[in-house]
């Protein structure tokens, strides 16, 4: 484990410079610039008080899930990625960091359903029924998405799922792994909007939050019922394409909500012919096009500047 890349990393992730962490742990700037380059190590009293200042859990902080090189290769990706986003605006005119978001993150409430419905309301939907597209309703909002791609990074992306926090130019992002199936790709845009919204919340209550936000009670119940002995396996691919949600968030649901006993849920995932996340669907961001299509049609940029903005060889 490299506590120095993992202290970057996160730091990084919430967007906050070495002089606000050293701040808020009531340290010099130096000695997390020590930190990061591994010149010295902080103590576990220490770590501690970096986590709770990044607002990430202990466990989290100190797991190995991605190396180094990972690490490293992610976090300039977004980077880069959120860079020629700003570029874009600047040069369409527009304002970057115009977000809906509240301004600041809050505690998560006792009742898991009840976070479930605060995260709707942040960004208008209703309280129950399908999200539809998670990626346009976090874009419209204000919230840039970045699909991180294995493609050209030299290392592998298969440990990373999601990423959340501000650029240093102060909009939100959320960044996933493009190679993801699409219920699991969804269930991590909504782990990491939960992220930016909550504070003080382990990774399980999370990841419960973020659940019910894609399938709320209400509906799931009016999907499968309130007490079933068995699921079928059509009925769980008929939710799973209406709501977006993997085969395994459905069923753990039913489980949460004891429409399913233990058992039944046990006999389910252990089926043989469990169905598996095989759509093709893929929710891909658009913002970043729409603007650099602006640009372009008003004269703003050149079709060189477009295609560097959208960091592609040639633009259609």
């Amino acid at each position: 484990m490299d506590i120095s890349k993992n202290i970057t990393y996160y730091r990084s992730q919430k967007g906050v410079t070495q002089q606000w962490l050293a701040d808020a742990i009531d340290v010099s700037k130096m000695s997390i610039s020590h930190f990061e380059n591994g010149k010295r190590r902080p103590d576990i009293a220490t770590i501690k008080k970096i986590c709770k200042a990044l607002d990430v859990t202990l466990g989290k902080f100190m797991s190995d899930n991605l190396a180094a090189s990972q690490q490293d290769a992610i976090v300039a990706q977004i980077r880069y990625a959120a860079q020629r986003y700003y570029d874009a605006c600047l040069c369409a005119n527009t304002v970057c960091d115009a977000n809906t978001l509240p301004k600041e993150k809050i505690p998560v409430f006792e009742d898991a359903n009840r976070s479930a419905s605060y995260m709707r309301s942040v960004l208008g939907l209703a309280p129950t029924g399908p999200v539809g597209n998670l990626t346009s309703v976090l874009e419209n909002k204000g919230i840039y998405v970045v699909l991180v791609e294995q493609r050209d990074m030299g290392v592998s992306t298969k440990n990373f799922s999601g990423y959340n926090g501000l650029s240093n130019k102060g909009f939100p992002i959320i960044a996933v792994n493009e190679s993801m199936v699409y219920g699991r790709q969804r269930f991590t845009l909504a782990h990491e909007f939960a992220h930016l919204l909550f504070t003080n919340a382990t990774e399980r209550q999370i990841d419960d939050i973020a659940g019910r936000f894609l399938l709320p009670s209400e509906d799931l119940k009016r999907e499968v019922g309130s007490k079933r002995p068995f699921i079928s396996f059509k009925e769980i691919v008929y939710v799973q394409n209406e709501y977006g949600v993997s085969e395994q968030c459905i069923v753990f649901r039913a489980r949460q909500e004891e429409i399913i006993s233990q058992r039944t849920y046990d006999i389910i995932l252990n089926a043989k012919e469990y169905p598996q996340d095989t759509t093709d669907i893929r929710e891909h961001p658009i913002r970043l096009e729409q603007i650099v299509c602006r640009a372009y049609t008003d004269n703003e940029i050149s079709v060189s500047k477009a295609a560097e903005l959208l960091n592609v060889d040639t633009v259609k």
